[in-house]
């Protein structure tokens, strides 16, 4: 799994010149820490009319979906690594829900055989179980994916090991 992502690319990502941003490439896992606090904080935001673009962590969600438009394999070492960071069937809902039904949709079929790979993890196939796939394209491509679930986190009360 890739370990960081490189500081000019997330100054491009987030349209900051690179002497904004602390010194040296970002770690994946701070990254994923940080990314599914965001997560966490504003899950119910959008229902409840909350303005999620005011928390000091957006940033992350930005960073996050251009990951998923222009790394797709960027974007994937940043599932797995939300997924090694989740605590809860919840938090696997969450990721599964957001950023990584963002990067299926929009990248999924090339991604195959690293997701193949991946959910050989219980934890990452369990993930699977929690995607959001309705109205994302390809229904052959989901359907696979959820032949690959070992189990939606809403049916486990604890998570397997990463």
């Amino acid at each position: 799994m890739t370990q960081s992502i490189p500081r000019a690319l997330v100054a491009q990502a987030l349209d900051q010149p690179e002497d904004n941003l602390p010194p040296g490439d970002l770690p994946m896992d701070r990254f994923a820490q940080r990314f599914l606090m965001f997560l966490r904080d504003t899950e119910d935001d959008e229902a409840e009319g909350d303005d999620f673009e005011a928390h000091p962590e957006v940033w992350t969600a930005v960073l996050a979906t251009v990951l998923a438009t222009d790394h797709p394999a960027l974007s994937f070492a940043v599932q797995e690594a939300l997924v090694a960071e989740a605590q809860t069937p919840e938090d696997l809902g969450l990721i599964a829900a957001g950023p990584m039904t963002e990067l299926f949709a929009t990248q999924g079929p090339d991604l195959l055989p690293q997701i193949e790979a991946a959910a050989t993890s219980p934890r990452f196939a369990m993930a699977l179980g929690a995607l959001a796939p309705e109205g994302h394209g390809n229904p052959l491509f989901w359907a696979r994916l959820q032949g690959m679930a070992k189990g939606h986190p809403d049916m486990a009360d604890e998570l397997p090991p990463v």
